[in-house]
């Protein structure tokens, strides 16, 4: 099963973004078809454009999501000392930018990579300039850094810091209260705002370059502070270049992974299509998904925001209205269950439910029961237990259902092949 299947299956209870039918040719006759005005189904005159035939391409979604996504557990592999969290962070846009922009071309990873590399180039040459005979000791070059950092290039966090959402309520849509775009890397480069975990990966990238250029020969840890404010560098005393870049040219990480498990996890909240609790200490959306998973109801107003929410995201129109998006909320979790699923079980809870809103029976069921073998789940108190136990429930009324070998891995990815373009599948271009 390919790692963008779960993106346009339906299910109840859920925003599913579902994807356009397969677009079926028809013969063309001798009239002069006018644009917007003839039924790509039936010949009629319908007054909608995205009906037209000749308004219609080939769909790329899955492909290029896909290498994205292939791409960024290569990199997972590598263990997380070796794992490069600037370009796995370039590779989430990528993949979330495939599936909403619908776009034929690839992301431009690479060239984003680039505006780091000369960020870091033209500090690296200022840092040297001004010591030409020396190096710079690290109580002169990492004031010098943050001045360009976070004065002259004005790299900054939102004013909220780690999360918008209001401590102690109850939101029906987290997507109002969480911008995206404070999560995407390339959103960073070019507005120079985002989260402070976003601004860590930066940060900490930046110096790793500073160092394979010999502009500097100190060592950094990033002072994160829970990732709710500005990241700040902390020199580490005894450590050199020689004790980080490997005999293969690797530079070891002295920022953790748990920075790019942040950044996942405000985009899961940007995206979670359901009500969010702040109260709930694992995760504030499972509770709400499993009632309406099991209930199936929503009130009136919270379906016409979800419609519209539906309606622009499938016509890649960024600009929602906060509404969610499942698609985007399952491989947010998806790459979180790659990335923490063993440490942060909790993790594959929430990608069980989502899973089972978007039809995905079989492989909700193999996440549920990960996290149900956890000592996460073992040793939660009964309230915790029961949505848990109403979700199993649930599952357990699908007969034959197909599960997956493996649970969402590092390895279950690298074990799939790309998915082949199917030249019938047709899309609206978008508007």
């Amino acid at each position: 099963m390919s790692s963008c299947g779960s993106l346009g299956c339906g299910g109840r209870g859920a925003i599913v973004t579902t994807s356009i039918p397969r677009w079926s040719h028809v013969k063309a006759d001798a009239r002069v078809w006018r644009a917007g005005r003839v039924s790509a189904a039936s010949g009629e005159e319908s007054g909608c454009v995205e009906d037209d035939v000749r308004y219609r391409r080939l769909d790329f979604t899955q492909q290029l999501a896909f290498n994205a996504r292939k791409e960024f557990a290569r990199n997972l592999s590598k263990g997380d000392a070796c794992m490069d969290l600037a370009l796995a962070a370039v590779h989430i846009a990528a993949e979330d930018d495939a599936l909403i922009s619908i776009s034929p071309v690839d992301f431009p990873v690479k060239s984003y990579m680039d505006r780091i590399d000369r960020l870091a180039t033209n500090l690296g040459k200022r840092i040297k300039s001004a010591l030409p005979d020396r190096l710079m000791p690290p109580e002169q070059a990492l004031p010098l850094v943050e001045k360009c950092l976070f004065q002259e290039e004005k790299f900054k966090v939102p004013s909220f810091g780690k999360s918008n959402i209001p401590e102690g309520t109850v939101v029906d849509h987290p997507g109002v209260w969480e911008d995206q775009k404070y999560a995407y890397m390339n959103e960073l480069l070019i507005r120079r705002v985002g989260t402070p975990a976003l601004v860590t990966i930066l940060y900490q990238d930046i110096m790793k370059r500073l160092l394979r250029m010999e502009a500097i020969d100190f060592v950094v840890n990033m002072d994160c502070q829970g990732f709710t404010q500005m990241p700040r560098a902390q020199v580490l005393a005894g450590m050199d270049r020689a004790v980080v870049l490997r005999e293969d040219g690797v530079m070891l990480n002295t920022c953790s992974s748990d920075a790019l498990i942040e950044v996942l996890q405000f985009l899961k909240r940007a995206f979670w299509p359901f009500e969010w609790d702040t109260n709930e200490q694992d995760g504030g959306g499972f509770r709400g998904a499993v009632a309406m998973l099991v209930d199936g109801e929503m009130s009136s107003d919270l379906e016409a925001i979800s419609r519209t929410a539906k309606h622009r995201l499938e016509r890649g129109i960024f600009t929602t209205t906060g509404g969610g998006d499942v698609r985007r909320a399952v491989i947010a979790c998806e790459r979180l269950a790659m990335l923490c699923g063993d440490t942060h079980p909790m993790e594959r809870r929430d990608l069980a439910v989502l899973l089972s809103h978007v039809g995905e029976i079989g492989r909700a069921g193999v996440e549920l029961q990960c996290y149900m073998e956890s000592a996460a789940f073992q040793s939660g108190s009964l309230e915790d237990k029961l949505p848990v136990q109403q979700m199993h429930a649930f599952l357990q009324g699908f007969e034959d259902v197909q599960q997956p070998d493996m649970p969402m891995s590092v390895d279950y990815i690298l074990g799939l092949d790309a998915p082949v373009l199917d030249p019938e599948r047709r899309i609206s271009l978008t508007w």
